[in-house]
């Protein structure tokens, strides 16, 4: 029986992922003793209805007090009275590091959401995006030296990541690492763009949960993460040769910017949107919204990149949205749209061309189109033009993460091995935090940094 303790369960992430596995009557190999939160999971909005099936399982409330330091007090001394071999992490991502480390601590297997590492405000701050990397090091180097407390072997720390495990992004990896292995051509060229739309006004984001900007924390942090994570997958699948990591913010946009600009907007006429007075205690204005950045792979004596990544990130793009004014405890999804293009070349001999249309409660599509050098398509005896379209159903994202936890918890106890959910282990996290750091540190100046890429 594995033991489990959930930290972060009564929010909507652990209503719609977690829960619905951890405490399925099916099974029965598996038990949530307890889940950590300052809120009560049995009255939360969002886990009330596990009420029942929770108090089956016996699974305990352990009431956190909002203050690290005293909840990880809290924590350690349950830890030492309470049997458990795994901990879960679904909690606002300023505290994922800690609670990582405190599993290591007590030798126990982690399943933790993204970003495995950040820092409070680190937006426009000197020093965050080498911070941000040394935490990560320090992390790995915990967990290699861990002993898991029931299987005498180094503990397991997972993020799950949807995009490095399912299609149709893993095929577009799968063949980037063909191409690679025939010609031994790296990636050279990839544009990510992603928009969505929810929060517009100046009072409205300041909002609880992992998707709220109260530390200071924005869009690359939340969505955007998930998306350096596929360009780290597509240059490590045709590795880039270079010494020097370069990143230039080409243009920000930041929270505090917005709620300082007149909301005498088009868009807030159209709803009739009555804005509120600012908050003036609010805290989050350094966090990003939009952003646009470039980041070269180079060798350090050579102006011309090896390759070139450019990422852009619209928060303030086209929404769903259809109300005036978002109360406090409106979620993300209200109104956001998951629009995302990706153009990616591997020199002469490959490109793919991919649009992904999707939102939280309509059916979407992801399209692909894969070309080849014509003399490489009939070595591989492939045609030079291919495209794929493959259906998002409505919640499929949801299912799709379903099931990644689930193999997860069996990978853990060795009764299920899939080779792919490697890639989800911290050490595959390596390329995407020098990303994730490159653009923090490109907020503040251009930014440049030694690399090396493991292959």
């Amino acid at each position: 029986m594995q033991k489990i303790l959930l930290i972060g369960g009564s929010g909507k992430q652990s209503s719609s992922i977690y829960l619905p596995i951890l405490v399925d009557s099916n099974r029965k190999d598996i038990n949530l003793i307890a889940i950590a939160d300052p809120i009560d999971p049995f009255k939360s909005k969002f886990t009330d209805k596990f009420a029942t099936q929770l108090k089956v399982s016996g699974t305990r409330w352990i009431a956190l007090k909002n203050n690290l330091d005293e909840d990880i007090v809290i924590l350690d001394e349950f830890l030492k009275n309470m049997e458990c071999d795994t901990i879960i992490i679904s909690c606002p991502p300023i505290y994922h590091s800690k609670y990582v480390d405190l599993g290591l601590r007590n030798g126990l297997d982690v399943i933790v959401d993204k970003p495995v590492v950040c820092l409070p405000n680190q937006f426009g701050k000197f020093n965050a995006a080498e911070d941000l990397r040394k935490d990560y090091l320090e992390m790995v180097k915990t967990r290699n030296s861990s002993v898991h407390k029931k299987f005498k072997r180094p503990c397991m720390v997972y993020v799950p990541l949807m995009r490095r495990v399912t299609e149709p992004y893993t095929q577009i990896t799968d063949q980037l690492s063909e191409v690679y292995r025939i010609t031994n051509q790296s990636l050279t060229n990839m544009l990510a763009c992603r928009s969505d739309g929810c929060y517009r006004f100046a009072d409205e984001f300041d909002r609880p949960g992992a998707h709220g900007y109260r530390e200071g924390l924005g869009t690359l942090t939340m969505s955007g993460y998930h998306y350096l994570d596929f360009i780290a997958a597509c240059v490590m699948a045709a590795p880039v040769k270079g010494n020097l990591l370069e990143s230039t913010m080409i243009n920000k946009t930041t929270v505090g910017e917005i709620r300082r600009t007149s909301q005498a907007v088009p868009f807030g006429q159209f709803l009739n949107n009555s804005s509120k007075k600012e908050d003036n205690d609010f805290v989050g204005d350094n966090a990003e919204l939009d952003f646009s950045v470039s980041i070269n792979i180079k060798d350090s004596h050579n102006k011309v990149p090896n390759c070139e990544l450019l990422f852009t990130f619209i928060q303030r793009g086209c929404t769903r949205r259809v109300t005036p004014n978002y109360s406090l405890d409106t979620t993300h999804d209200e109104g956001l749209t998951n629009d995302c293009s990706f153009i990616i070349h591997q020199g002469p001999f490959q490109s793919f061309h991919t649009l992904v249309v999707q939102d939280p409660s309509n059916d979407g599509r992801i399209s692909v189109v894969r070309r080849l050098n014509p003399l490489l398509a009939e070595k591989m005896q492939l045609p030079t033009i291919s495209i794929q379209d493959y259906a998002l159903k409505n919640n499929e994202n949801t299912l799709n993460n379903r099931k990644i936890i689930d193999n997860l918890l069996d990978k853990f106890t060795g009764s299920n091995q899939i080779n792919i959910y490697d890639k989800l282990d911290i050490n595959y996290q390596k390329l995407t935090v020098d990303l994730y750091a490159a653009v923090i540190g490109a907020s503040v100046n251009l930014y440049s940094v030694p690399f090396e890429l493991d292959k």
